[in-house]
């Protein structure tokens, strides 16, 4: 997670060198770094926001079929 987050940083300090440039340094390509600052703060934080317990998580997760109907 910690790998993703620099990443995401390192990679909106790298100007853009092909297509369409905005503010004459960000390109199409640092949406997908907007993207991951987001995504990656918010799939962490997600559980303790809806105060998921573990056990639940687990009881989702680790489905399955006892009883398959062949």
């Amino acid at each position: 997670m910690l790998l993703m987050l620099f990443t995401a940083i390192v990679s909106l300090l790298m100007p853009a060198q092909l297509g369409t440039l905005f503010f004459n340094h960000f390109g199409y390509i640092h949406l997908l770094s907007l993207l991951t600052l987001y995504a990656v703060p918010a799939g962490y934080l997600y559980p303790i926001n809806l105060k998921i317990r573990v056990s639940e998580l687990h009881r989702v997760f680790n489905t399955r079929r006892v009883n398959a109907v062949m």
